[in-house]
């Protein structure tokens, strides 16, 4: 189940429709029972579709390129599960191997989280403090890269123009340049979850599950912090809010040297995620553009208008 079939691999064709068709045949291939597949994560990088006949949760990544990702993820949730931390593990009997490449995608299958619900932000930042506590000796991961697939998604971002895409290289560019001489490349580094916010989380049963672990890596736990303070200066949550979450935590990532700096990268990853999606989402377009300036001039949060 090597082969691509027509356009189904290309990114611009990264729908519900196309996803659900593609699992439908893994699932006929292996003769496992497609009725009634649900897609619970709707397409970005990858999708996520509750297969009923197994109980499994089938994620499927955008493109071949996205596998050594999903591989990572694989082993990053095992030694999370070995931690004693919750997150859905992979499923240990599933109708196809892990990491089977189908039309140009690559499917993994996990545990079913039977829950719908998200953690607050307080316990959502109570659990990141645990996961940076972990020893990491065992821990099979890569070394954190703020420049992970920037370039791949401004080379997406095919539904901006050349001057908005231009725009993102050239601040890429300078940030480069300013993580280079900064005191991040030889800081120690700790577990982090690489893209910690409450909706990749779930609580079942009191507990909190982290999800989405493709981006986990050996990194400054600063990072994973700055969620709570993006959304203040957005003001997405209170003064209040932000002030929980911290106490949550135990750190303030606002009295580090430095951290305009992981804050300004931070704003460029999320645009250029957003923006490698306005080929297929011209509905994102007005957004994106919006958020480009916000990555020339990250004051703009605090100034300009609420949110990003």
């Amino acid at each position: 189940m090597n082969e691509t079939v027509g356009d189904l691999a290309s990114p611009v064709t990264f729908t519900a429709a196309a996803v659900l068709e593609v699992l439908r045949r893994v699932c006929e291939c292996a003769g496992t029972d497609f009725a009634g597949a649900e897609v619970l994560q709707a397409p970005a990088d990858s999708a996520v579709v509750l297969v009923p006949s197994v109980g499994l949760v089938a994620r499927i990544g955008v493109d071949v390129g996205h596998r050594g990702r999903l591989e990572q993820e694989l082993r990053a949730a095992s030694w999370l599960s070995d931690q004693g931390l919750f997150t859905p593990t992979p499923a240990a009997a599933a109708p196809c191997p892990q990491l089977t490449v189908a039309e140009g995608r690559v499917v993994t299958w996990w545990q079913y989280i039977p829950s719908r619900e998200h953690a607050s932000l307080h316990s959502l930042m109570a659990t990141l403090r645990v996961l940076h506590s972990l020893p990491t000796a065992g821990l099979d991961i890569a070394r954190f890269d703020p420049w992970a697939r920037v370039a791949g998604q401004i080379r997406a971002a095919t539904g901006l123009s050349d001057a908005d895409r231009a725009r993102l290289a050239h601040r890429w560019d300078e940030l480069r340049s300013l993580w280079k001489q900064s005191r991040w490349p030889s800081e120690p580094y700790v577990a982090i979850h690489g893209d910690a916010h409450t909706l990749n989380t779930l609580v079942h049963e009191g507990a909190v599950y982290l999800l989405d672990l493709e981006d986990m890596r050996l990194g400054p736990w600063q990072w994973d912090t700055l969620t709570p303070l993006v959304h203040l200066r957005a003001r997405w949550i209170s003064a209040d809010d932000y002030r929980a979450a911290i106490e949550a935590y135990g750190a303030d990532p606002r009295a580090e040297e430095e951290i305009e700096l992981l804050v300004a990268i931070r704003l460029l990853r999320i645009t250029c995620w957003l923006a490698s999606r306005t080929a297929r989402e011209p509905g994102v377009v007005a957004r994106a553009r919006r958020r480009i300036d916000y990555v020339e001039d990250p004051t703009l949060l605090t100034r300009g208008p609420a949110g990003f």
